[in-house]
């Protein structure tokens, strides 16, 4: 089960994996601002981006550019420290 803010029955989360399952006319792409990147949603392709703890230091703060035509669909995969159950 879930327990408090954190989940520690299943740790903190070590990795995510997000997937492009379509591309946007425009826009839409995910954003890292603190290395200045942005990867371009195109279907097929996926970003991965692992930490040792959530903190600023490991600049992995990221989020998703509006989509200005079209739709974005995404699938996201978070890797955590223990196994759900």
């Amino acid at each position: 089960a879930l327990t408090g803010a954190a989940y520690p029955a299943i740790g903190q989360r070590i990795a995510t994996l997000v997937m492009y399952l379509n591309t946007p006319e425009k826009g839409g792409g995910t954003t890292f601002p603190d290395v200045f990147l942005e990867v371009a949603p195109q279907r097929g392709n996926a970003v991965f981006f692992s930490y040792e703890r959530p903190h600023p230091s490991t600049q992995t703060l990221h989020g998703g550019a509006p989509v200005i035509a079209g739709e974005k669909w995404i699938a996201t995969k978070w890797l955590r420290e223990r196994e759900f159950k």
